[in-house]
């Protein structure tokens, strides 16, 4: 039985049983006790996005192309820096913490940024696992034919996966629901309202006027008001998802180049299919146009179908290729033992050069520092020093310098003295006609031989193979020890360990 104040509010019909031992408040009576209000706060009118600077169009545009081709050069750096490897795919999966920092100091980001990189080259498929038992980040066949394409083309692809994508590299270092953390490139980092939340985003960047960059604070308080969250603002412990996806959006924007100092810039409108921006209209005037019932606020535009995203993607590119400098065939060599590139290279010289010499400085212009190290590493890689002076007098708007002349030869000179190689096992005898037979004896193919001195054969064989093998030509060798000693060989028998005898 209900006790006597809930029996009085039923019989009054102010609580109506649902289930045995449950009530509801109706509708009506929670109206009425609100004042006839269905919210805390009514808000009929959705908050404006405020711009907090303006800029000219041109500026926009300018500072967008900008970010964009440094975004193009940092994915290019990253997957160079793990060409030959990259690091070690946790057993968990994902990317080490300290991985994750090594890779931001070779690339001079913060982690988070890096972050951000590296799951955006994961997301478009440049990167992945290479499935070994020892599993390592390598980049993918992807890569190679992302690189062939123009730079606007790249570009373009690069946002439509980020606009795509659900992984959110913003949450790499949380938690998860089990407290572990969350690791880059690892599980457990998507977020379905991910894509939703970045193209409304850009979508209301998109309704201000050209050039105008908002508030941050605005856009969040939009998106409260589109998607109201229960319970007072008060309660919340910390910043709800989609408002932390929006301040992800709009840092991370800016990076990619699809806004230019806040502002979207036209590369950008023209990859979410926002339309061409018009003049504001102009504000009711009449009292009746100001009330709230008259404000109209249009449903937020759909995200764009698989084909329409394909048509923004090329109209983007071809908004964005004008604004790219032409990549160079040159740079200028300075007697310093470095070398100014003052724009964009062109693939094959930017390739050469990343291996001739060191990076010192980026931004505007690229400098590079050739070293020792530097040249004795484009020798590694197969080039001879006249091939070194050639390519440096070819691509050289400077006379090459002397000491840069003098450096490669100093080199060159000194490069391949020592050489360093791989053999199982050796054979030594004094006598070198005896060495000459066994090369000469075709049964000893197998066993990988080569002459490193008059008395002393490599082999590839192991040393016990090695030993019946010249054994089978018809030779007696002994072992040798580390010391040069013969190792005497004696037939012992074999005992198994003691143990107690049965009873």
């Amino acid at each position: 039985d209900p006790a006597a104040h809930l029996r009085a509010l039923l019989d009054r019909g102010l609580l109506l049983p649902t289930a045995p031992g449950t009530v509801v408040l109706p509708r009506e009576v929670a109206l009425h006790l609100r004042a006839g209000r269905a919210h805390r706060a009514p808000e009929p009118v959705p908050p404006a996005v405020e711009a907090a600077a303006t800029h000219r169009p041109q500026v926009v545009d300018a500072t967008a192309a900008g970010q964009a081709l440094a975004a193009l050069g940092t994915v290019a750096e990253l997957l160079k820096e793990w060409d030959e490897g990259g690091p070690a795919v946790l057993r968990a999966g994902g990317l080490s913490v300290r991985d994750l920092k090594r890779t931001a100091v070779a690339l001079d980001l913060p982690e988070p940024v890096a972050a951000f990189w590296l799951e955006l080259a994961y997301a478009a498929g440049l990167i992945a696992s290479d499935g070994e038992a020892d599993e390592r980040y390598a980049p993918t066949p992807a890569y190679d034919e992302w690189r062939e394409l123009p730079p606007a083309e790249r570009w373009a692809g690069l946002v439509r996966t980020w606009l795509t994508a659900t992984r959110t590299p913003g949450v790499v270092g949380g938690r998860d629901a089990k407290d572990r953390t969350l690791s880059a490139l690892g599980p457990n980092l998507d977020r379905s309202a991910a894509p939703e939340v970045r193209h409304r985003v850009l979508a209301l960047l998109a309704g201000l006027p050209e050039g105008a960059s908002p508030t941050e604070e605005s856009v969040l308080a939009r998106l409260r008001w589109e998607r109201p969250l229960r319970g007072p603002e008060r309660e919340r412990r910390e910043e709800d998802l989609r408002s932390r996806l929006a301040r992800w959006t709009l840092s991370e924007a800016e990076l990619l180049g699809v806004t230019g100092r806040g502002a979207l810039s036209a590369p950008g409108r023209a990859l979410i299919g926002a339309p061409e921006p018009s003049h504001p209209a102009p504000a009711p005037e009449g009292p009746g146009d100001k009330l709230p019932v008259h404000h109209r606020t249009p449903a937020p535009p759909a995200p764009p179908a698989p084909g329409e995203r394909a048509a923004a993607e090329a109209a983007a590119a071809r908004l964005l290729a004008p604004l790219l400098p032409e990549p160079l065939d040159h740079v200028l060599l300075q007697a310093d033992l470095t070398a100014v590139a003052p724009g964009p290279l062109e693939r094959e010289l930017a390739d050469v050069l990343g291996v001739l010499a060191d990076v010192e400085s980026k931004g505007g212009a690229t400098v590079y520092r050739f070293t020792p190290g530097s040249v004795r590493r484009a020798l590694d890689a197969g080039q001879a020093a006249a091939d070194l002076h050639a390519f440096l007098a070819r691509h050289s708007r400077t006379p090459v310098p002397q000491p840069l002349t003098y450096l490669i030869d100093d080199v060159a000179r000194r490069h391949g003295r020592l050489r360093v190689g791989a053999a199982s096992a050796y054979v030594r005898c004094d006598d070198d006609a005896t060495l000459d037979e066994i090369l000469a004896d075709r049964r000893g193919a197998g066993l990988g031989l080569r002459r490193l001195a008059p008395t002393v054969l490599a082999a590839q064989a192991d040393p016990a193979a090695l030993l019946e093998g010249l054994r089978a030509m018809g030779f007696a060798p002994a072992a040798e020890s580390a010391a040069g000693d013969v190792v005497i060989a004696r037939a012992d028998a074999h005992r198994t360990p003691p143990r107690a005898a049965p009873e």
